[in-house]
């Protein structure tokens, strides 16, 4: 071998690919106020929701991601775009974090907007 000064042959050296994605980012939630009770239409936007360079594969419409407001779920989550997603805020109280987590196979990726949304009674 070749720690001793001699030469390897015929040995291809070892070779494999790997990918990252990027984690999603939000930049913006729209609008910033809502109700207690829950109930408000929201948008969420950012970047790295769902794309081809953010997830590895084209899709029409991305789904298998969870919006959440002060760690509760969001409902009727609706992908829009890379940069965009809608969904009804849940009940909650104060200023909450918002975060977005994509879900693919064993790899998720999140990212969050602390005190993106407040509600107001």
């Amino acid at each position: 071998g070749s720690e001793n000064g001699g030469r390897d042959r015929g040995a291809a050296p070892a070779s494999f690919a790997f990918k990252v994605f990027p984690a999603p980012r939000i930049y913006e939630v729209i609008p910033k106020f809502g109700a207690a009770r829950g109930g408000t239409p929201v948008t969420v936007r950012g970047a790295f929701f769902g794309s081809s360079y953010s997830r590895g594969y084209d899709a029409a419409a991305y789904g298998n991601f969870s919006v959440r407001f002060g760690g509760v779920l969001c409902g009727a989550p609706r992908f829009v775009s890379d940069g965009e997603v809608e969904c009804v805020s849940p009940p909650g109280v104060g200023r909450a974090a918002v975060s977005l987590e994509v879900h693919d196979g064993t790899v998720n990726r999140a990212g969050a907007l602390a005190r993106g949304f407040s509600y107001v009674a």
